[in-house]
């Protein structure tokens, strides 16, 4: 950038001599031509002068060119720098121009003010994962007051700290910035950090450090009965969820409970880990049932597979036919403590010719623990038939005459 200035300024010293020599009726003498300052300090150039034309100070530095009145009593000519050129680092350019003559020219420095109270620092990013590959990186902007940046080499202290562990880390700046990686460690935490440079200080800043994939774990469960009731239900349960490292996984990691039937089908349930513990529950069945239950964390980890088996429900159940109204009767049905079974439960006839063929398939519920079909809303043939019906896997047969109307 400095250059890319000078270039600018040489530019336009070239332009102003080829349209004149300085005038030879006027005199500028400099009194007081500082060479350095400090940002934000007025800076003042005096000069001595001969002659009636109003000269004025041309100023350039990184931010630009700015063309500035002089204040001008008797013999005596001043110039304040603006402030946009006083608070600015680096070296300013000055030339004293009268009408488009060079009379003459120069360089200040503008220096450093005090350090800036609060050091401006980033982080990021603020999660990751222990297993010492992930990691989280400072950087720090030391300023001064100006918020021009402090010169490189400027020395900023990073303090750490773990738990009961803290750690400082002096750093030197270089092209205006100073940085450090802070790697994940073996323990999910939290990290804070700090940085100080002499008077200055950053706020506090956090880097939390979170358990990785977890690893293979365990499933249980545990239910009231070992019967397919289709009312009760059935609680999974993993063991506490880690990683390789012992640490508990985070709330919220997704268990899926995958339960493999005796017809292969899948059924799912979910459960969300708290304090690295998931649980989720599944209805039992409504008839006699093997399961095959085993837990996933998707792309990481699984559980032991377990067994669960369940009785039918069903204890007994009577049937009969009243040819007259064509009519089945089920009931009373009797669960497995020779109770009424509740309404709702869900029951299969099938119906077969004498020669085994099947005629026809029925559905109906339970009420009040009893059930009816009635099988003049079908047109059959005269002759004997075998009715099967499946309550919760549970199967009787009856023998059937229709006659003929």
């Amino acid at each position: 950038m400095r250059y890319v200035i000078y270039i600018l300024i040489g530019a336009m010293v070239m332009s102003c001599s080829e349209k004149g020599n300085p005038d030879k009726d006027i005199s500028i003498t400099p009194l007081e031509i500082p060479e350095t300052a400090v940002a934000g300090q007025d800076v003042v150039f005096r000069f001595e002068m001969d002659g009636e034309k109003k000269p004025k100070l041309l100023m350039s530095n990184s931010l630009g060119q700015s063309l500035v009145d002089g204040n001008r009593e008797g013999g005596k000519l001043t110039f304040l720098l603006p402030a946009s050129y006083s608070n600015k680092t680096g070296p300013c350019r000055w030339i004293v121009l009268v009408d488009d003559s060079i009379h003459l020219s120069g360089e200040i420095k503008i220096t450093q003010a005090q350090p800036n109270a609060m050091i401006e620092t980033y982080l990021g990013p603020g999660n990751i994962y222990v297993g010492g590959t992930d990691h989280s990186m400072l950087v720090s902007v030391p300023t001064d007051v100006y918020d021009n940046p402090l010169a490189d080499g400027t020395e900023i202290m990073i303090n750490k700290q773990i738990t009961d562990l803290r750690e400082k880390y002096p750093v030197k700046t270089n092209r205006l910035i100073g940085w450090q990686r802070f790697f994940s460690g073996e323990k999910a935490s939290r990290i804070f950090l700090a940085v100080t440079s002499d008077a200055s200080t950053s706020k506090e800043l956090t880097v939390d450090s979170h358990a990785a994939v977890p690893a293979d774990f365990e499933i249980f469960f545990d239910r009231n009965h070992n019967y397919a009731d289709g009312n009760q239900v059935v609680n999974f349960s993993t063991s506490v969820l880690r990683d390789r490292f012992g640490n508990i996984v985070s709330d919220g990691t997704l268990v899926t409970f995958l339960i493999t039937n005796l017809a292969g089908n899948i059924l799912k349930t979910h459960g969300s880990t708290i304090n690295g513990i998931a649980k989720a529950r599944l209805l039992h069945p409504e008839r006699a049932e093997e399961w095959k239950v085993q837990g996933k964390v998707a792309g990481a980890a699984e559980s032991n597979v377990i067994t669960l088996n369940f009785l039918s429900v069903i204890h007994s159940f009577q049937l009969d036919w009243d040819g007259e109204i064509k009519t089945i009767s089920i009931g009373p049905v009797n669960g497995f403590l020779e109770q009424i079974q509740p309404d709702g439960m869900k029951m299969l006839i099938n119906l077969f010719d004498d020669q085994g063929k099947h005629v026809s398939e029925f559905s109906e519920v339970l009420s009040e623990g009893y059930g009816e079909i009635s099988l003049n809303s079908a047109e059959f043939d005269p002759g004997s038939y075998q009715v099967e019906v499946d309550l919760g896997g549970t199967v009787r047969e009856l023998k059937i005459e229709i006659k003929d109307e």
